[in-house]
């Protein structure tokens, strides 16, 4: 056999002895380019590979021979790759499969956001008067670019696997060398340590044809931003197990952390007939609306939550039985066996334990889902929740996200997504809470300001950290403050600032006007944050020395993770009077909670969230006042205050449903 002509012969040189080479790219078990080298009279083996590489490539490439027979667009703005991703090379295996995701144009988002106003704001004659699924599909179809967008993955030789009921999301998957083609760049393999991915190494290009029925190629260019929760495990404090063996129980004595009983009684939370033993297990106090009042933890990242430690934190602190709350997941990661290995447990199982324990302490009777998303670090997790909601007819009505990011390190294309789906379950009727973050306006990186997304979000609720000197004192200023890392133990700091990404909504901005206008010259922030953008938290809870059961083992835990998921389960309890009672839910909250002005909530006016949750402290950051303020948001919550304020309006409902009756029999 002739050597390959892979270059140009050595002139004069004959070939050395035995320094043949066989060089061949394997595809599927075939040997799909071959050819012999001789060392030193060739191309460098470098050069030769890439060749190869090139030969593979084509040999997997979409039927269409190049994008470059259409007119493209450049897509630059893609190309988004977060510093703790590194590359490692060029991808050379151009038959392996990449998934990507294919985020189709929606027809008018400016009227999602107008309508959502509307079922959400006190005073409208839509007010509370929610949407279909279909209802919200036919307002913002997009049947003709969905056509369009599989037309161009069919031709291109990709294999769709996942379409969401209103087409927003496209999924396929088809061979590197056919993404290479079809979108018009190089691959490389990235890895954050955890995993490794491929990407274009640079922007990506669409045909003409179908730029304008496209938001994002998910999955092409960009990559995640680092996501965490990482609630503060502060210390062990004890074997639940053990203790009950004893006798011993959370009220046979008094506990200087935070408990279930202190969540009841400091924020007033209704205790039932058996107040004496200060916990609310009674049948007697189950809303007759729970069967409807759905709620759900949102986690991601391998956590994991435990059966086992659910029941043992029930039965120590005289919660409803287990059968009180029904329980399903959405992802698995329900394996009591791994909160139980020694050390590693509390790191596997913290936030998700934290999560359902104190969602269903504060809300013990509604059917409550662990919805767990993505294994995979290099799929954003914020992403596949907005594609699996967007499959959703009959969404969860509450929800709590304690997971963030900063908010730079995001791809807009991602966030606007994840907007966009929120928006639309909360005009279907949905509250989503979010944690403010751990490290006040600034961020694990250092002193600078770095707002936390999703808590940025102008479609969802995001929840800040209070701490308390006495938890038998009452609520709210001089006894209830800012939750800061350098004062009083508070180990975080309740996070929150504005957004440098999302202009602040209408029910935002005379609060955040107003905030401004009362500070006195000390109290004015260090430059190089975005004043227009929505101010955030909204509102929060106590964030400090949570009892939370791992591994058996009790624990104390500090966080925004504990306040979010306390306050969404506060609201799923209101919820599930409501329906009771044949009331809507609440939906989207916003709107209601800043046109009260803060009444539903005690005033925290003491403390700022200039300093991390490592201790850090910077002169970036902002001081809490009276009123709203971007530390503590309205304060912190009053169960009664809340239920009264979400209350008021339901006359509007009522009104606007009386006034269309009317209307339609005249």
């Amino acid at each position: 056999m002739a050597p390959a002509t892979y270059g140009s012969i050595v002139a004069d040189a004959a070939p050395p002895a035995n320094r043949w080479r066989r060089a061949g790219v394997i595809i599927g078990g075939v040997l799909a380019v071959e050819g012999l080298f001789m060392a030193g009279l060739f191309e460098t083996k470098e050069r030769a590979a890439a060749r190869l590489v090139a030969s593979a490539t084509a040999a997997c490439a979409s039927p269409i021979s190049s994008l470059r027979d259409e007119v493209v667009v450049v897509r630059s703005t893609e190309d988004h790759k977060p510093e703790h991703w590194a590359k490692l090379g060029p991808s050379t295996d151009a038959c392996a499969e990449h998934e990507i995701v294919v985020a189709t144009k929606q027809a008018d988002m400016q009227k999602l956001d107008a309508e959502l106003m509307k079922v959400s704001s006190p005073g409208s004659a839509n007010y509370r008067k929610y949407w279909t699924h279909a209802m919200v599909g036919e307002l913002l179809d997009n049947a003709a670019h969905v056509a369009a967008v599989k037309s161009w993955l069919s031709d291109v030789g990709a294999r769709v696997v996942r379409t969401t009921k209103n087409g927003e999301y496209i999924t396929a998957v088809a061979p590197l060398g056919v993404w290479t083609t079809a979108l018009g760049c190089d691959f490389a393999i990235y890895t954050d340590g955890a995993s490794e991915t491929h990407r274009c190494a640079g922007a990506y290009s669409l045909p003409e044809r179908v730029h304008d029925s496209i938001h994002a190629v998910f999955r092409a260019s960009e990559l995640p931003a680092k996501t965490w929760s990482a609630p503060r495990v502060v210390q062990e404090i004890g074997d639940v197990r053990l203790r009950e063996d004893q006798g011993a129980s959370a009220d046979s004595s008094s506990s200087e952390y935070f408990t279930p009983s202190v969540l009841a009684n400091f924020y007033g939370i209704p205790l039932d007939a058996d107040a004496a033993r200060k916990n609310y297990s009674s049948a007697d106090a189950a809303p007759t609306g729970k069967a409807a009042s759905s709620q759900a933890v949102f986690e991601t990242a391998s956590q994991n939550y435990s059966p086992d430690d659910l029941e043992e934190f029930r039965s120590y602190f005289g919660l409803a039985k287990p059968a009180a709350t029904p329980l399903s997941d959405v992802g698995a990661h329900d394996l009591s066996s791994t909160c139980d290995i020694p050390v590693l447990g509390s790191s596997f199982c913290a936030e998700a334990n934290l999560d359902i324990q104190y969602m269903t302490a504060a809300n013990p009777y509604s059917p409550t889902t662990y919805f767990y998303v993505t294994e995979d670090s290099s799929y954003d997790p914020f992403l596949k929740y907005a594609m699996d909601i967007a499959d959703m007819e009959h969404p969860i009505l509450v929800s709590s996200i304690s997971w963030g990011s900063i908010e730079p390190a995001n791809p807009l294309k991602v966030m606007e997504a994840f907007n966009a789906e929120v928006a639309k379950i909360g005009l279907m009727g949905s509250t989503v809470f979010v944690s403010s973050g751990d490290d006040g306006a600034n961020s694990y990186l250092g002193c600078a300001y770095m707002p936390s997304y999703p808590a940025t979000s102008p479609y969802v609720t995001a929840v800040g950290a209070t701490f308390a000197h006495d938890w038998d004192g009452e609520p709210g200023f001089p006894n209830e403050v800012v939750c800061q890392s350098d004062k009083f133990d508070g180990v975080i700091t309740s996070g929150g600032g504005f957004s440098g990404a999302f202009a602040s909504p209408s029910w935002n901005q005379g609060a955040v006007q107003a905030y401004f206008a009362n500070l006195n010259a000390a109290e004015k922030p260090y430059e190089g944050f975005a004043e227009q953008g929505r101010g955030y938290p909204d509102l929060s809870l106590s964030g400090w020395g949570y009892e939370v059961v791992i591994g058996g083992l009790l624990y104390i835990v500090c966080g925004t993770s504990c306040s979010s998921p306390s306050v969404a389960g506060m609201v799923g309890r209101i919820n599930a009077d409501r329906l009771a009672e044949g009331k809507p839910p609440v939906g989207f909250l916003n709107p209601t909670l800043y046109r009260s002005r803060g009444a539903f909530a005690y005033d925290i006016v003491q403390g700022d969230n200039k300093c991390t949750d490592a201790g850090l402290c910077c002169d970036e950051g902002f001081y809490a006042s009276k009123s709203w303020d971007p530390v503590t948001g309205w304060g912190s919550v009053s169960f009664e205050g809340l239920e009264a304020v979400l209350g008021e309006y339901d006359e509007d409902t009522v009104a606007s449903e009386n006034h269309a009756a009317a209307a339609s029999s005249s």
